[in-house]
């Protein structure tokens, strides 16, 4: 009897939870959507595979090919800062590079910060790093003659299909 009562109070105490509109947890953004194996071809990085996704708490690691950007792999890092996290503070974490590049947001529309270094570690990588209010992403592929002029078309792909994660 006892615990035909407590079932009652369990199935009470979720309806109520339900009523509140307090129900299970909605599901984490796919980050890693934002870029596919597609886009990375499209803008002349060959080799880009369906992404494993190491998730973080604001964001997501995705890499498409390899470990990792800097082991010569192809690798995409997003993050949505909300509350009190500073996307100022995410976005110099990000740019752990210099701008060797010359590139500034007036090449990429919609940015606020923009860095590029196409002449990074061993193997050579280039990446690209940009923050636009909340969101902040950087994109790395292996270095080469083209790298440059790709990692701009895929931030712009990012910017684009993230706009309203940056709000």
């Amino acid at each position: 009897m006892m615990f035909a009562r407590l079932g009652i109070v369990v199935l009470t105490s979720a309806a109520c939870w339900i009523a509140l509109g307090a129900g299970p947890a909605a599901a984490a953004p796919d980050y890693c959507g934002l870029l596919g194996p597609a886009d990375f071809a499209a803008a002349g990085v060959p080799g880009a595979g369906a992404p494993k996704v190491n998730p973080a708490e604001a964001g997501a690691y995705c890499v498409y090919a390899g470990k990792s950007a800097g082991t010569g792999g192809i690798e995409f890092d997003v993050f949505v800062t909300e509350g009190g996290v500073d996307a100022d503070q995410v976005f110099i974490n990000a740019r752990s590079f210099p701008n060797t590049s010359g590139i500034s947001v007036k090449d990429l529309p919609g940015a606020d910060d923009v860095a590029l270094d196409a002449r990074v570690g061993t193997p050579a990588y280039a990446t690209i790093a940009v923050r636009t209010r909340k969101l902040v992403f950087d994109i790395g592929i292996p270095a080469g003659p083209k790298a440059q002029a790709a990692l701009i078309t895929l931030a712009k792909l990012v910017l684009k299909r993230g706009d309203a994660l940056s709000r």
